[in-house]
């Protein structure tokens, strides 16, 4: 079933351009590299890209899920990458099919 942006089939979780990476803009900036389209099976990693071109001091790295900013959880949610240069990937850790399906990611 696509739910037109993410769906769940055969076990495998679905990871794609619902999850929204912002840069809390103090300057005008624009992404490098967007969120793309993911699969992971459930118990692995995912590494969401997002990446900020000329990235501000001022600003900062938000991802959101339904809407709210997800808090960075050791072993859960961590950054992937350097966010004070621009890049604000995030890895989540062990995919859970119940927890971190698509459908629930804006």
């Amino acid at each position: 079933v696509f739910a037109g942006k993410y769906y769940v089939s055969r076990m495998r979780l679905i990871i794609g351009g619902l999850y929204l990476c912002i840069s809390g803009i103090v300057a005008r900036q624009s992404f490098q590299d967007r969120p793309i389209y993911t699969e992971v099976n459930p118990g692995e990693d995912a590494i969401l890209l997002c990446r900020i071109f000329e990235k501000s001091r001022n600003s900062d790295c938000i991802w959101q899920k339904d809407g709210k900013p997800i808090r960075l959880q050791p072993g859960k949610y961590e950054w992937d990458g350097i966010k004070e240069s621009g890049d604000c990937s995030l890895r989540l850790i062990s995919a859970d099919i119940e927890y971190d399906d698509g459908k629930n990611w804006l």
